[in-house]
C-alpha cells in the first residue's frame, strides 16, 4: 500500500449513526444519509461495531418493551466520516 493511501486510511473515522424518525415515530429508512443521528464517533470501524455489539447486548433484554427503541439500536449502523453519502 502506498503511504499517502495509509495515511489517509488513518484519517478515517466511524459513525455510528441511526435513521431519524417521523412525526408518527416511524424510523425514516429512505432519510439521506446526512440527516441520520449521531449515535457516537469512532477512530476505527472495529470499535464502532464492538460499541454496537456490547449496547445491543446490554440493553436489548431490556427494551422488550419499547419496540421504537429497539428498533433504532438494531437499525443503527457504523459508517466512515468520510462516506460521500454524508455530503450529500
Amino acid at each position: 500500500m502506498n503511504p499517502r493511501h495509509a495515511a489517509a486510511l488513518a484519517l478515517v473515522g466511524w459513525y455510528l449513526m441511526s435513521p431519524p424518525m417521523l412525526s408518527n415515530g416511524a424510523e425514516n429508512h429512505s432519510a439521506t444519509l446526512r440527516k441520520w443521528d449521531i449515535i457516537g464517533s469512532f477512530d476505527s470501524a472495529q470499535q464502532c461495531e464492538a460499541y454496537r455489539d456490547r449496547h445491543i447486548g446490554a440493553f436489548l433484554p431490556l427494551m422488550q418493551q419499547d419496540d421504537k427503541k429497539r428498533e433504532i439500536l438494531l437499525d443503527s449502523t457504523c459508517i466512515a466520516t468520510d462516506d460521500p453519502r454524508l455530503a450529500k
